[in-house]
């Protein structure tokens, strides 16, 4: 459970240390550290090979709750058509 003052924007430094990102301290603030901790996530999977599809994303008072399944390699997954996320909207 990360504590949003580091992914809000309170403080930049620190954000780039844990997540390699940098926040920006707008009303949107909550919005932007769920993607964040997302793509921080999805960073991290992607070292071993896997991906995520997350399921819930929760930014609730001060805390963030995120439950991303870890997926197998998509190596490991034959006859699925991988379609761009623009053709699946």
């Amino acid at each position: 459970m990360p504590y949003n003052a580091v992914l809000c924007g309170n403080n930049g430094e620190a954000c780039w240390a844990k997540y390699g990102a940098y926040p920006l301290h707008r009303p949107f603030c909550h919005e932007m550290a769920l993607r964040i901790l997302l793509a921080s996530i999805e960073s991290h999977a992607n070292r071993y090979k896997r991906h995520i599809v997350p399921v819930l994303s929760l930014s609730i008072d001060f805390y963030i709750r995120v439950w991303p399944p870890q997926m197998p390699p998509l190596s490991s997954i034959s006859g699925v058509a991988l379609l761009p996320l623009s053709l699946l909207r």
